[in-house]
């Protein structure tokens, strides 16, 4: 692997190995897996756990991802302080620490953390439970067991949908930087936007989903999109369908109405057209947000949260890139129908809540170390960010989101779920890690050659204008270059 790419993943790897060797995971190769699932593999080194991560990272493409990350990421922005990317990390392994050194379950066999994975029977109450097994029961009920196999696999295809429309891969080939200036002002720590606000949110919103007025919200909108006319309405085909336009139109009284927290001005929205037409349809949902409304503890940060969204994204950037993946392009995983029945199949699958109990509870614990939330706040204003610095012939988003678009693109979500069943497994204990088969082959790998940064983060060391570039330095254009490329660029 090249040198600066190495520079660039060594702080995820060195951190991946941490764990591993202080939570007991401390082999090079994990032991052959019990598995149930038909389609599961054995994990056993890193270079196995994520195969398609690291033959990309082997291509030229890459250079420039390698450069953002190692120039503004693995960098201190201050003295005294940790790089971001070290940060980060720092908390997650932490977290898992913290909570691997938690006292045994009850029912967790002698010099064992956790209750075993089977029967469920055995499992102790939600509440009861340590994070950490309860981690690895979920990743043992959506993996090892193979129930969770189809969610599972709309991970890769959402997150490189996305960065596809963002980067200009989408079916309008047209790049839409302007998203990741939204993303990237979100996470600028500003007086409107704050990382805190997001996740006090995220806890509020676990603690409701987990009670009995949070369970009528789900199954309320389960119905909603399960309803012929609210289909009928997200369908973009239709001759009543719900447009481009539309669909701003309505974010754009939502947004206030949720703001002010005045549940006339929600009731308003399905009173006026285009709504009105599915007032039955919608009216239990707006009931229950209604109630929500009148609860502080979410209402509070659903305010701030509202705010930050509308100061950093003013012509509503978020919606229309929504509207046109799921209704104009119409891409499957993110149509209505997929989206119906992933939440039919959580439904079934997570019958005891660990999942949205684990989100909130990853959520406080994050939100206790204020370092932590300043340093992912950096990472992600830095990688979305479509400011060219002085200097510099591209932004860090056009440098980076394309090779993360490859990522995702070539199944590195699912191997990153892998890594993840091996870290907890060497926390926890239980049984040893599976992981869902790679339905595509590894890419092909590049040519290794070193990589000059700029100082600005830029994989090109130095623009030749008229000049032609030849290898790392610019020739005249009149003269024939022999040298290999280099890090030269126009």
């Amino acid at each position: 692997m090249r040198r600066d790419v190495v520079i660039a993943v060594g702080a995820l790897v060195a951190g991946a190995g941490l764990v591993l060797a202080a939570c007991g995971a401390e082999n090079a190769e994990v032991p052959p897996p019990v598995v149930a699932n038909p389609d599961a593999a054995k994990c056993r080194s890193f270079a196995q756990l994520v195969p398609n991560f690291l033959t990309i990272l082997e291509r030229p493409q890459t250079r420039n991802l390698a450069c953002v990350v190692k120039t503004h990421l693995v960098t201190s922005k201050r003295e005294g302080q940790p790089p971001p990317i070290n940060d980060v990390l720092r908390a997650v392994f932490a977290l898992l620490n913290g909570f691997a050194g938690k006292t045994s379950e009850l029912g967790a066999a002698p010099g064992q953390l956790c209750a075993p994975d089977e029967p469920s029977s055995a499992w102790p109450p939600l509440r009861q439970a340590n994070e950490l097994c309860e981690l690895r029961r979920t990743i043992f009920t959506l993996v090892h067991q193979g129930k969770g196999i189809d969610a599972i696999n709309l991970i890769d295809p959402q997150v490189s949908g996305a960065l596809n429309y963002i980067v200009g891969r989408g079916k309008d080939m047209t790049p839409h930087f302007e998203v990741a200036e939204v993303v990237s002002r979100m996470c600028s720590q500003n007086a409107q936007c704050q990382l805190s606000h997001g996740l006090d949110l995220v806890i509020a919103l676990s603690a409701y989903l987990q009670d009995s007025a949070g369970k009528k919200t789900i199954e309320d909108l389960r119905a909603l999109l399960k309803s012929p006319g609210i289909q009928e309405f997200l369908n973009s085909s239709g001759p009543n369908s719900l447009t481009e336009e539309g669909a701003v139109a309505i974010a754009r009284v939502l947004g206030p109405a949720l703001q002010s927290a005045n549940p006339t001005d929600l009731q308003n929205l399905i009173e006026q057209p285009p709504l009105n037409s599915y007032k039955t349809e919608l009216q239990p949902l707006i009931d229950d947000v209604k109630l929500i409304l009148m609860n502080p503890a979410l209402v509070n940060p659903l305010k701030k949260s509202i705010t930050c969204v509308t100061a950093s994204d003013p012509n509503y950037d978020l919606v229309r890139m929504l509207y046109r993946l799921g209704l104009r392009d119409a891409l499957p995983e993110f149509g209505i129908t997929r989206l119906t029945q992933l939440l039919d199949d959580l439904q079934v699958l997570d019958q005891r809540g660990a999942l949205i109990y684990l989100v909130g509870t990853f959520a406080g614990a994050i939100r206790a170390d204020e370092q932590a939330i300043e340093s992912a706040a950096s990472v992600c204003s830095t990688l979305f960010s479509n400011r060219r610095e002085d200097g510099a012939a591209q932004s860090n988003a056009q440098l980076a989101l394309p090779v993360v678009a490859d990522l995702f693109g070539a199944g590195v979500g699912n191997e990153i779920l892998c890594a993840l069943d091996t870290l907890v497994w060497g926390c926890s204990g239980g049984t040893q890690p599976a992981c869902p088969m790679m339905s595509k082959p590894p890419p092909p790998a590049g040519t290794q050659a070193p990589v000059v940064c700029s100082e600005t983060g830029s994989a090109c060391c130095t623009h030749c204008g008229a000049a032609k570039p030849c290898g790392d330095t610019c020739v005249p254009a009149t003269v024939s270059c022999s040298k290999p490329p280099g890090c030269a660029c126009p």
